[in-house]
């Protein structure tokens, strides 16, 4: 007898997936519960909480990558990484899918985790590391993805967690979601046929809704959100709150919400084209409106093609700013100390081509793909750190030397989401400090050590993807002040771009500064 789909029926969450839903915290009029509306209940375990160990399954479906990808997630939180799922044993079409799943956890980890905690009528943060990884995934597909069908999402959360924590941790996600459920889809009777999610076409910033990247948003079914503005814009955005709140102090409300929002946008695959040789081709590259960059839109599976040539590549337009701000000097040694992945020594070759160029990292595996990505170019040499002031010193010093310094990233969340959640002052529980306070510290000794490189008159180049003053213009200061530097200029650049505008609209946000020894 063929078995019929849940779907040929209309959906319930109470019929669909047995029993009642739990009620979510507060009063009739959605108002959270005290212990509920609180951000710190997103922001980590509490100390001494010891999880029951989870055992992830296989990653031969495209659930269980993202379910075990995500529970790697949830046992670092607020310490992500950029850790992707393992989709070595997925076809292309399973492994797109792991990904997004993962993709849609990540960027709204605390959007989620507000409404599951909301709905179980506990704090999020003391859920099991597994059971926030079974939420999390779960609930992300349902409210943020299309096409993948309430009670599909359902059925894979709780068949993982009964097998891969307890039969009694399924019971429980199985009645969050089915909660969630509710919250989120259109009752059949309402549209006459399958469910569907509350879709309004515009964001009014209302407590029964919460922004999705492309301009519209989800409505839920009841003001189910903090009356707090900040603390709403924090938990829809899915940003730490005190980082908002820095953003506010800093560059007020307005702007401050707008930057919550760019953080949530889906930012587009620019290409530094002010370098081109050749005509671009409008096919699959369209004019940014920033000029000698374009966006691309052509066909995913064929960006490779379009970057075959060696003049144009990917790179933000707010990236390109530091080496454009010292275009007019004729440098003949240059020293990248922070190299990465190569994308700005690439720019620098590109702008002084006759200049020799030192390229390390501290990074092993990122020295092998700037080997790699240089290879053919005989004007750059790639070094390892420890010999970076020797070579240096055999050319005689350098006349600029470039700082593109680890940071905070608060300048490209879109692009790294899984920042957000560390740029908090809460401190760590390993290192004991926040981290802009470490992160600053380590900013100071690369500038000591690029500033040891320099030949005198020499230009040091500071650069990050970071809008925080205590990184930039206040590192830039320090500089000035106890290494005997001079400042010749310095810009930040806003991330520019919102839900619902164009990517060609959209832009990183970084900072440069210019001194002189």
């Amino acid at each position: 007898m063929q078995r019929k789909r849940p779907h040929d029926k209309p959906f319930s969450p109470s019929r669909q997936f047995g029993g009642d839903s739990p009620r979510f915290s507060g009063s009739s009029r959605g108002q959270p519960r005290e212990d509920q509306g609180d951000q710190d209940d997103l922001d980590g375990p509490p100390a001494g909480f010891v999880p029951t160990p989870a055992r992830p399954l296989p990653p031969t479906t495209a659930w269980n990558a993202a379910f075990a990808c995500a529970l790697e997630h949830a046992l670092t939180f607020p310490n992500l990484s950029q850790r992707a799922p393992d989709i070595s044993q997925l076809d292309e079409r399973d492994g797109a899918l792991a990904f997004a799943l993962v993709d849609a956890a990540m960027r709204r980890w605390n959007t989620i985790g507000y409404l599951c905690g909301s709905a179980l009528g506990r704090p999020w943060r003391r859920l099991e590391p597994g059971i926030q990884a079974a939420l999390v995934t779960s609930a992300g597909a349902m409210m943020f993805l299309d096409r993948i069908p309430p009670w599909a999402a359902v059925n894979e959360a709780v068949n993982w967690t009964k097998q891969a924590i307890t039969p009694a941790a399924g019971g429980l996600v199985n009645a969050c979601l089915r909660r969630i459920a509710e919250v989120v889809f259109t009752p059949p009777a309402e549209v006459g046929g399958l469910p569907g999610r509350r879709v309004n076409e515009v964001y009014a910033f209302g407590r029964d809704e919460i922004p999705l990247g492309d301009g519209r948003a989800l409505r839920l079914h009841a003001p189910l959100l903090p009356e707090d503005e900040l603390l709403r814009l924090a938990i829809v955005t899915s940003h730490p709150s005190d980082l908002l709140a820095g953003w506010r102090a800093a560059f007020g409300i307005d702007h401050a919400r707008e930057l919550a929002m760019h953080g949530i946008m889906q930012p587009g695959v620019t290409i530094c084209t002010r370098y081109a040789k050749g005509p671009i081709d409008a096919s699959v590259m369209t004019p940014h409106r920033d000029s000698g960059h374009h966006v691309y839109i052509g066909e995913s599976g064929k960006l490779r093609e379009a970057l075959a040539r060696d003049d144009v590549w990917v790179q933000d337009a707010a990236s390109t700013k530091a080496i454009a701000s010292v275009a007019k000097l004729t440098p003949s040694v240059i020293v990248d100390l922070c190299a990465g992945q190569g994308t700005k020594t690439k720019q620098l070759a590109m702008q002084f081509p006759t200049a020799k160029i030192l390229a390390t990292d501290t990074d092993v595996a990122r020295l092998g793909t700037l080997r790699s990505v240089h290879s053919g170019n005989a004007n750059v040499r790639v070094v390892d750190i420890e010999a970076i002031e020797r070579e240096t010193h055999a050319l005689g010093m350098a006349d600029l030397v470039l700082l593109d310094v680890p940071c905070s990233n608060t300048g490209v969340l879109p692009r790294r989401p899984e920042a957000k959640y560390r740029a908090t002052t809460n401190p760590s529980a390993t290192t004991g400090t926040d981290q802009l306070t470490r992160l600053v510290a380590i900013q100071r000794e690369i500038l000591r050590r690029g500033a040891r490189l320099l030949k005198p008159g020499g230009t040091l180049l500071y650069s990050t993807c970071s809008i925080e003053k205590a990184e930039n213009e206040e590192q830039v200061a320090w500089a000035c002040t106890e290494l005997g530097l001079t400042l010749v200029s310095d810009e930040r650049t806003f991330p520019t771009g919102v839900p619902g505008e164009s990517v060609t609209r959209y832009r990183d946000g970084a900072f440069c500064g210019v001194m002189k020894k």
